[in-house]
């Protein structure tokens, strides 16, 4: 049904409920009309303005008003109904719309005191909080894809935060259910998922959980900065030990990720590969919880990511390249690493590793495998039973599968002999799809006497077989 309206003397923004003829309550959210003397209150769900004309469309009727028979010019009804179409409210009065099935389907919905909670041992928020942006479904269902929009009187994000570049998964309910750290008793709704203007990413609120420095998993203390428990640090951190005098015992842990106009590596709006990063959360039994994921970026000296601590049961990792003494912890997978990363290490039964070109000094735990390097990848030291690892893909090198117990941790057999040639002589150049399988055979006694054996097809597609003496020991 169309209904033109004339004579318009008041259109104004109106929140509250109203009693109609029939005596019936209802809630609008929307506008408050005057036209010909009657008042007419409208839950809109759509509006435009062509050859001015103002059209105003509710679940019923398409109401339309010519602009020049009204007070207002065009660009104030626009911003009117901007404002309308886009309602701000309180968390818990979101939620009572929900329950209550009076959401607008297609409305947005501003929720304006969102904060971050965390109940989870060894984190907390910071507070550093922001408007959440939602869109109805249906009458009693949000979207869990929302935005980001900065908080009236911030003076925590720089002004040049691109809020509208955010991506973020909010879960409205503080379900203890989905998410361990959710905080039944004071929580606001669960961001799951963030990810910035510079593509860093986390499965929650990285901008505002820390972590304490308390026993976190695989990280020692880096020039001293305490880990004692004493301090709490974001995924993302800077240190600014020239604002501290060098002092990294009373240094203050910084978000790296809103300090984007800070040139450290020689390329500006980078902090020292800090961006690109990827940090999901782990599940157990079906719930998701906080990885205590610290990444260090030292001001002072900059060249990538390193004094990085990543916990057990991490999955879906993107780190940056130059990163360097990154610690991960057990049973951890699927984790990227770009170009000349060094002196990382592994714990135990970590797989699907990948590193790009020019990488170093990696150290792997005990039963590692299906782990990809680039070229130029050298002095790997893999503990026991580890296996399938992909050698640079140069059409020189194949796969080397080690079958058994290689004893000796993190000081175990020199594969290559710090030759690295040595796998392209006994395969043959071109023969990338040969599998090298070594064993050891004998591990008691003195470490100069442990044994391996190892074999493979050659290119003429004869078996050969090499043995070594000693983890130190020569191939022959």
């Amino acid at each position: 049904m169309n209904t033109k309206l004339e004579n318009v003397s008041l259109i104004e923004d109106y929140n509250g409920w109203i009693t109609g003829s029939d005596g019936v309550s209802r809630r609008i959210d929307g506008l408050h009309i005057v036209a010909n003397g009657i008042d007419y209150y409208i839950n809109p769900i759509f509006f435009s303005i062509k050859d001015g004309v103002l059209y105003v469309k509710d679940k019923c009727s398409c109401y339309t008003i010519k602009i020049s028979d009204t007070t207002y010019t065009e660009s104030e009804l626009k911003h009117m109904l901007l404002n309308v179409y886009m309602l701000s409210i309180t968390w818990s009065d979101l939620v009572s719309l929900r329950d209550s099935n009076m959401l607008i389907a297609g409305r947005q919905y501003r929720i304006t005191d969102y904060t971050c909670t965390t109940v989870q041992t060894d984190s907390r928020s910071e507070g550093n909080d922001f408007d959440i942006i939602v869109v109805a479904d249906s009458n009693n269902k949000l979207n869990e894809a929302a935005r980001a929009i900065r908080r009236a009187g911030d003076t925590y994000f720089p002004s040049d935060t691109l809020f509208e570049a955010w991506e973020l998964k909010y879960c409205i309910d503080n379900d203890t259910d989905r998410f361990a750290w959710a905080d039944s008793v004071n929580g606001k709704g669960v961001i799951y998922y963030l990810k910035d203007e510079w593509s860093n990413e986390a499965a929650y609120d990285f901008k505002s959980i820390t972590f304490c420095n308390l026993n976190t998993a695989g990280v020692d203390t880096y020039n001293d900065l305490p880990n004692d428990g004493s301090q709490y640090y974001y995924t993302f951190n800077l240190i600014n030990t020239a604002r501290d005098n060098g002092d990294y015992a009373t240094c203050m842990s910084l978000d790296a990720t809103i300090y984007n106009n800070v040139n450290i590596s020689n390329a500006p709006g980078q902090i020292s590969g800090v961006h690109f990063c990827n940090f999901g959360t782990y599940k157990d039994e079906n719930k998701r919880k906080l990885n205590k994921v610290l990444l260090f970026v030292i001001m002072a000296y900059g060249e990538g990511n390193y004094s990085v601590g990543i916990g057990d049961a991490c999955y879906n990792f993107l780190i940056g390249s130059r990163s360097k003494s990154i610690k991960v912890g057990d049973n951890c997978k699927d984790l990227t690493f770009g170009n000349s990363c060094e002196s990382n290490t592994f714990g135990d039964n970590c797989n699907s590793l990948t590193f790009g070109d020019g990488c170093y000094s990696m150290t792997f735990g005990d039963r590692c495998y299906s782990l990809t390097f680039g070229e130029g990848c050298y002095s790997m030291t893999f503990g026991k039973a580890c296996n399938n690892l992909m050698l640079p893909d140069n059409s020189t090198y194949g796969t080397i599968n080690i079958l058994g117990l290689i004893t000796g941790g993190g000081s175990g057999m020199d594969l290559a002999d710090n030759d690295p040639t040595l796998f392209q002589t006994w395969l043959g150049a071109g023969n990338t799809s040969n599998t090298i399988e070594i064993r050891q055979i004998i591990s008691s006694g003195a470490e100069s006497t442990w044994k391996y054996i190892a074999q493979y097809i050659d290119q003429n597609g004869v078996l050969q077989t090499k043995t070594k003496t000693g983890t130190a020991g020569t191939w022959v």
